[in-house]
């Protein structure tokens, strides 16, 4: 899921200079635009990713919320339906490169809005919502500091104090980013599939693994 946000996040970026999940970027696009009035209307697009994002987060969590099934399935529905948003645009969008239509970028907003409201729930300890990136350095930092201390003072770290996946996370994201940018002179449909079937199979093995579970149980 990190992966994915870090992947629509430089595509997005690259093709229209919006964020489709990092809404802190669009905040300050949305502020600069504000604060020069000649240049008010590019306040338009990163308002319009910005509410489509809120959305995302509002049907996620209302589905997570109000649907009488396990809450693991729930959050697997929901990863699910981010997942083939983002496969609509891929398989919707023309066969030739350039800009992300504004459309299709409302639409990933929309997608990483459910991601996130699914993250949410999931509550993973050390990562932080999967598109705040900041935080997810701020922590992994605070937690090699305690780390280190730890050592130094001779006594045994606790494993709630280990930096790795924060930092595991922060580097997953890069990888996602990284991704997206390299892959840019590819058709846009071709560079949007990945994330979407990636938002798929995690849904799907996920899926799988709690029905082996419960046979199990």
């Amino acid at each position: 899921m990190v992966l994915v946000a870090g992947c629509v996040d430089a595509i997005g970026f690259m093709s229209t200079n919006i964020f489709p999940a990092n809404m802190t970027g669009n905040a300050v696009l949305i502020a600069v635009s504000f604060a020069n009035p000649s240049h008010l209307l590019n306040a338009a697009d990163p308002s319009f990713a910005l509410a489509s994002f809120c959305c995302g987060c509002f049907l996620g969590a209302a589905l997570i919320r109000k649907l009488q099934i396990r809450l693991l399935q729930r959050i697997n529905l929901v990863i699910l339906c981010a997942g083939f948003a983002i496969l609509g645009c891929a398989f919707t969008l023309p066969h030739q490169s350039g800009p992300l239509p504004i459309r299709h970028l409302l639409a990933i907003s929309f997608a990483m809005g459910l991601q996130s409201a699914a993250a949410l729930v999931m509550n993973v300890s050390g990562a932080g919502i999967t598109t705040v990136i900041t935080n997810t350095l701020t922590n992994a930092i605070s937690k090699s500091i305690a780390f280190l201390s730890a050592l130094l003072s001779g006594q045994n770290p606790s494993a709630s104090s280990s930096p790795q996946f924060p930092i595991l996370v922060f580097v997953t994201y890069f990888c996602g980013a990284f991704f997206g940018v390299f892959n840019c002179h590819l058709l846009t449909s071709t560079v949007i599939i990945f994330p979407g079937l990636l938002l798929v199979g995690v849904a799907f093995f996920s899926e799988l693994f709690l029905k082996e579970s419960c046979q199990q149980g």
